[in-house]
C-alpha cells in the first residue's frame, strides 16, 4: 500500500500500529470499540 492514493472521503484502509505505550492498536478494534478517530495524512518530507 506504500504509494496509494487517498482522497478526502475515501474509506480509510485497515492498518495496525504500536502505541506510545507499546500496545498494538488496530483501526478495525478501535471502531468497533466505538472510539473517535483522526487520521492525518502527510508527504514524505525526505
Amino acid at each position: 500500500m506504500g504509494n496509494a492514493k487517498v482522497k478526502a472521503g475515501d474509506t480509510a484502509p485497515g492498518f495496525t500500529l504500536s502505541s506510545v505505550n507499546g500496545e498494538t492498536v488496530s483501526l478495525e478494534d478501535t471502531l468497533r470499540a466505538q472510539h473517535n478517530i483522526l487520521l492525518v495524512f502527510g508527504r514524505h518530507l525526505g
